[in-house]
């Protein structure tokens, strides 16, 4: 069998190669931090680190069968359209299960970790409910904007038949795009405040990314808002000693941001001493320290430096429980550095927005533009935000790294949006191909008469 050179291997390959390396990076990154978590992971949680290992690998395996399967088996966009469709069902069943109570359910039901319930576990299987809810939600908000600019919104239209509301253009984006919004970002807000603005956050850049009316933004804005402070208020009005059932129902949001969401901030805000000196008398310092959990991935990044201490070489694993999952990247720069482990993943997640954008732009249909940016944003956003809080520059969000923070739910939802992506590129290519080379190159070409008339230039002007 005949090998094929590297420059045809490359060129056969119709994804955006960019993308692709990125995804590959990442999965590498991931290796690499499991591998030198294991004896950290087995301390904490126990078992074996031959089985962790062959998990991650079962995880790597799974990514790329993800990507792969997404590729391969559609020939065209318009199953993964309607397939989207389903977005807004599957986001709203899943936030569901997290605020009713679902713990005595077999099979199906909640599990909390931090008083905050996040997952869905699934037999054996722990999915972080969130990352479920970001890559479904994108994918029903560009189904709906492909839907209102292309005049498939039968709902509306029979609506329209009783209630002209409808027949509007206002109307018809609100039952598609503002209700839909608006149910999963509150829903949101009940598991975890930070994650629900940054859902809400992800919702309002895809609907920017495909156009939608500024106009009609504001107004949703402004009617969330509203919303939020006059529940606020209530929420406070309510308060007493033997609360009614409309403060116990607001504390679901409310109480979580007054009480989680307010101790990160403290933290984040407030030095260590001060913290110590202000405790309560029932709390020890020890358990003050231990809180402060963005301290320990400070001083992970700090003993790492530059070149970091080198693979299983980590002391801060030892510490806490979260350093695989909401603080990875402080743990592979302790182990890899900077500039091997911190700056290379800063990059990846740079390049994974800039490269969306391009593809975005040379997409030509609704769908598949708002379906692009969104996943675009999503993915490199949520990489961005989480080395932000571990280089101290938000408090903790508990957003996970994509295709790299432990967890195999998260990266089998972060799979199916590469995959989403790099089939999107193939249809793209042709015209990104021709935006490069109609681009004017830095580097021009010297013919040999031009070269010969500039030596001879130099020698009249030097001698």
């Amino acid at each position: 069998m005949k090998l094929k050179s590297p420059e045809k291997f490359l060129s056969e390959i119709k994804v955006d190669k960019v993308i692709l390396m990125n995804v590959i990076l990442l999965v590498m990154y991931s290796i690499l931090a499991i591998f030198s978590a294991t004896s950290g992971k087995v301390y904490q949680r126990g078992g074996s680190r031959i089985a962790m290992l062959i998990g991650q690998e079962a995880i790597v395996i799974s990514v790329f069968v993800v990507i792969f399967f997404i590729c391969k088996a559609f020939k065209n966009i318009k199953p993964i359209r309607k397939l989207s469709k389903a977005g807004f069902a599957i986001s709203l069943v899943t936030l569901l299960i997290l605020v009713l109570p679902t713990d005595d359910v077999p099979l199906i039901h909640r599990a909390s970790i931090n008083g905050e319930y996040r997952f869905i576990k699934i037999y054996k299987l722990n999915i972080l409910a969130s990352e479920v809810v970001k890559v479904s939600i994108v994918a029903y908000i560009a189904w709906a904007m492909h839907a209102l600019k292309n005049g498939g919104t039968r709902l509306a239209d029979r609506l329209a038949k009783s209630h002209p509301f409808f027949a509007r253009e206002f109307g018809r984006n609100l039952l598609y795009i503002g209700i839909p919004m608006g149910v999963v970002a509150l829903l949101s807000m009940t598991t975890g405040v930070t994650n629900g603005l940054f859902v809400t956050a992800i919702m309002f850049g895809s609907i920017l990314a495909g156009g939608f009316s500024k106009k009609d933004i504001a107004i949703y804005i402004a009617i969330a808002t509203a919303f939020l402070l006059l529940g606020w208020a209530v929420y406070k009005a309510t308060d007493s000693p033997k609360p009614g059932k409309v403060h116990e129902t607001l504390s679901r949001l409310y109480g979580r941001a007054d009480s989680t969401g307010s101790k990160r901030v403290y933290r984040w805000l407030t030095p260590l001493e001060k913290q110590i000196q202000e405790r309560s008398e029932t709390e020890s310092v020890s358990a003050v320290i231990s809180a402060n959990e963005h301290l320990k991935g400070f001083v992970a990044i700090h003993e790492g430096g530059l070149v970091g201490k080198g693979p299983g070489n980590s002391t801060q694993k030892y510490e806490f429980y979260n350093m695989f999952s909401d603080y990875v990247f402080s743990f592979l720069c302790e182990e890899y550095g900077i500039i091997f482990g911190g700056l290379p993943l800063l990059l990846i997640f740079i390049s994974i927005l800039a490269r969306g954008a391009i593809i975005a732009r040379n997409c030509e249909n609704m769908f598949a533009r708002v379906i692009v940016s969104g996943y675009s944003l999503l993915l490199s956003g949520q990489g961005l935000l989480h080395i932000a809080v571990n280089v101290g520059l938000l408090p903790t969000t508990g957003q996970t790294l994509p295709l790299v923070s432990d967890g195999k739910g998260s990266a089998i939802m972060f799979a199916i949006a590469f995959g989403v992506l790099l089939f999107i590129s193939k249809e793209a290519r042709k015209n990104i191909e021709k935006q490069e080379a109609e681009t004017p190159s830095l580097i021009q070409e010297t013919t040999d008469e031009e070269a010969a008339a500039i030596i001879q230039e130099s020698e009249e002007i030097y001698g």
